[in-house]
């Protein structure tokens, strides 16, 4: 079978052929960044309050850098399902918080995304809820509220408020002009005392360092304060038992003191008496043991010699006649 040349086929063959070729590259162009064997992206869905002017193609950032656009918003509600497109490589946590911010002052929106690091990754499909997203407040929001609240004053009031206001003020002139230059003064004697304000401050980073390195040696001793304290508080029971024996003695005593009071003033009474027959005879009894000293050691002599004894007449006479004697 002979293969016919290109210019004998049928030209309305070969340009419905041409029409469908040209359709489906045309398809295919335009859906080449959806087909997921293709795209350098994945899909992630995070939740909002409302829109808040957002629209698709809006960036995506991560620390102020693009990392993909917004694909879809769809509406669930009482809340907004955002579909963002995330470029491959890009690693979201989990816990991430997605806010939407203004870009420029013209209006347009991004979405800002932050994640505070490690943990699992969010992947394809994955969504933010609602509890860890925000919106940015509107300016008509503000003046909704405001005419609201500007709508609830008293003008009246209000104007005799500004008016005591203003009273105040021009009063006050003169205090405030003081007040000032007290402030300057202030700040002229601080400039005038920089050298020892300087050197206070270097004595407090001194201090600072020295109990730096003394960190360890106050670690030790609040430890073994912990351990006294520890000590005591294990010991309470012992310590209440010893005060309440303590107590319990002194009592007695007391009491003692108390029953026998009329005891001891006698016992006294008579101590005292003696004593002073004591101090009265002091030089007699001096005298007495002076004579009592060799005296007994002249006594002690007579039964020296088994049941023989030596009498001596100068024991009933004067001390130095046996002292003469005895040498």
């Amino acid at each position: 079978m002979s293969i016919k040349n290109f210019r004998e086929r049928s030209p309305v063959l070969i340009g419905i052929l041409s029409i469908i070729a040209i359709t489906i590259g045309m398809v295919f162009a335009f859906s080449i960044d959806r087909l997921p064997f293709i795209k350098q992206a994945y899909n992630v869905e995070a939740e909002f309050a409302n829109a808040a002017g957002l629209v698709s193609e809006n960036q995506v950032r991560i620390a102020g850098i693009k990392v993909g656009t917004v694909s879809d918003i769809e509406l669930l509600k009482d809340r907004v399902l955002v579909t963002m497109e995330i470029e491959n490589g890009t690693e979201i946590p989990q816990d991430a918080f997605a806010e939407i911010k203004l870009a420029t002052i013209l209006g347009t929106k991004f979405i800002d995304i932050e994640g505070n690091g490690g943990g699992p990754l969010l992947e394809n499909g994955d969504r933010i809820p609602l509890e860890r997203t925000a919106v940015p407040y509107e300016i008509y929001q503000a003046s909704n509220e405001g005419t609201g609240v500007l709508q609830g004053l008293d003008g009246p009031a209000l104007n005799d408020m500004l008016r005591e206001l203003a009273r105040v003020v021009e009063v006050t002139q003169e205090e405030l002009g003081s007040a000032l230059e007290g402030l300057n003064e202030l700040g002229e004697s601080l400039n005038s005392k920089r050298d020892e304000l300087r050197s206070m401050l270097s004595e407090a980073d001194d201090l600072t360092k020295l109990l730096s390195d003394e960190g360890d040696q106050i670690v030790r001793l609040v430890d073994a304060s912990n351990v006294v304290l520890e000590s005591l508080t294990n010991q309470r029971e012992e310590i209440q038992s010893l005060l309440e024996s303590t107590q319990f003695t002194a009592d007695q005593l007391t009491t003692l003191v108390h029953n026998n009071q009329g005891n001891i003033d006698n016992v006294l009474d008579r101590l005292d008496r003696a004593l002073n027959v004591l101090a009265r005879n002091v030089k007699d009894l001096d005298v007495a043991f002076e004579y009592a000293g060799a005296s007994s050691r002249y006594f002690a002599k007579v039964f020296t010699q088994g049941r023989w004894g030596d009498i001596y007449d100068c024991a009933i006479i004067l001390t130095e006649s046996c002292e003469q004697d005895e040498g």
